[in-house]
């Protein structure tokens, strides 16, 4: 017979997996809501069949590197509703794998049993911090939740000591968008330098692949088609990047807006809003390029060397990983927000990788209280869950993106990042 402890202790197991089976089938309705308008198909499934068909893929609406129109292939036969049933399937296997990365770059223990204290505040806050943006990967139904999934499995096997197959995870991601390159140089910097030529090697070759393929006919390579249509031509500003100046959350974002519309008071600013003339391009390029080298020269000085990495074996993953042990994970938390802030476009669905900084910093909280980190939570939670739409309304929701709240965010879990190395350095230079 199962005792009451037992039974009590299924119970917790199972509460995590069952929570997870009922989100996913109620937004399941959300995601198949009018699948042919969807921006998986109208966008990706149309640019796999023309790139099928050996016609060019770079226009109107799609605007990213051939390598996500080529894996969008098998879905190009396929009828709009069976395709994204597909497609919300894969998501739902990236939603697992991310989060499951995610707890143990945090250094959290294995989610099969119940979790002894602290860690199911660290559960309940990390994923409060980030659920605004962990949902937006499905709300666009585009790739970013799989490009998410596969920055954390690389460095999760990064972490165990696979540097290789870390590398070419890394290296699909970037071959999908651009930012997952930072990568690079931060495992040249960690003494990687084989799996920073294998990531590189691995997007460029992914991007070369549609031209082996599926040759287009007027003979043109679909990466120059890309980089024509739109890097060189494109940002024609910092900031612009075909979409509402409001929705790009970058540095580039933030100081376009900030030079548009100061910080505007009332949403009736925004109502009419080109983009900005090219003379404050140039002064936002100004801006965001100083600010992007500060903070990289900051980071830069905050982790100092690499500290060697000990890889546990795969039976040890079960129990939680003191603070010292995380380095990688906090590492890789940086690395993350970096990218969202020096890219030239993020979009809020980009921000679903501040899950990692956002368990670090919940551990943080949650282990080593303080009236710093409780200023730095609340600045956290004021740039993330408190200001979605959902909570305070389209008008105000308009200006909190035009205020750069995300990037906000972005900022101070990288400054949460600066804290949580130096804790990480202290406790393992006390044993």
């Amino acid at each position: 017979m199962t005792t009451a402890p037992e039974s009590r202790s299924l119970r917790q197991a199972l509460l995590l997996p069952l929570a997870g089976v009922v989100f996913f089938v109620i937004y399941g309705f959300v995601f198949m809501h009018q699948p042919e308008q969807s921006q998986w198909y109208s966008c990706f499934v149309r640019a796999a069949r023309a790139l099928r068909a050996g016609e060019p893929i770079h226009g109107e609406g799609y605007m990213y590197p051939p390598a996500m129109a080529m894996l969008a292939v098998p879905w190009a036969g396929l009828s709009p509703a069976v395709s994204l049933f597909i497609w919300y399937l894969v998501n739902i296997v990236a939603t697992i794998a991310a989060f499951v990365c995610v707890w143990q770059l945090a250094g959290g223990p294995s989610l099969r049993r119940p979790l002894p204290p602290p860690w199911p505040a660290i559960w309940l806050l990390g994923f409060a911090l980030a659920a605004r943006f962990f949902v937006a990967p499905l709300e666009n139904q585009q790739f970013d939740m799989v490009i998410a999934a596969l920055l954390f499995v690389g460095c999760r096997r990064l972490w165990r000591g696979h540097e290789i197959s870390g590398a070419v995870c890394l290296g699909l991601a970037a071959a999908m968008k651009g930012p997952p390159l930072l990568f690079a140089p931060y495992l040249a910097w960690r003494g990687y330098r084989r799996a920073a030529a294998v990531l590189v090697t691995v997007a460029v070759l992914l991007n070369l692949m549609p031209d082996v393929l599926w040759p287009q006919a007027n003979g043109r390579l679909y990466l120059a088609d890309w980089y024509f249509n739109c890097l060189s031509s494109g940002q024609w500003a910092a900031g612009h990047w075909f979409t509402d100046v409001l929705l790009n959350q970058s540095l580039a974002g933030f100081f376009n807006r900030l030079l548009r519309f100061g910080l505007p008071l009332s949403s009736q600013v925004l109502e009419a809003r080109p983009a900005i003339a090219p003379t404050h391009g140039s002064w936002a390029a100004v801006l965001s390029y100083s600010t992007g080298a500060l903070l990289l020269a900051l980071s830069a000085w905050r982790f100092r060397k690499p500290a060697a990495l000990v890889a546990r074996p795969a039976a040890a993953e079960r129990a939680p990983r003191a603070f010292g042990e995380i380095r990688l994970g906090i590492e890789a938390g940086a690395v993350v927000c970096l990218m969202l802030l020096l890219s030239p476009q993020s979009s809020k669905a980009h921000y679903v990788v501040v899950l990692l900084p956002a368990f670090i910093i919940a551990r943080l909280v949650v282990e080593r209280w303080n009236l710093w980190l409780g200023a730095l939570l609340t600045g956290l939670l004021i740039t993330g869950p408190l200001t979605a739409k959902g909570v305070i309304g389209k008008a105000l929701g308009d200006l909190t993106l035009a205020w750069g709240l995300p990037a906000w965010f972005a900022l101070l879990s990288l400054a949460g990042m600066w804290v949580a190395v130096g804790v990480q350095r202290e406790e393992r230079c006390s044993r």
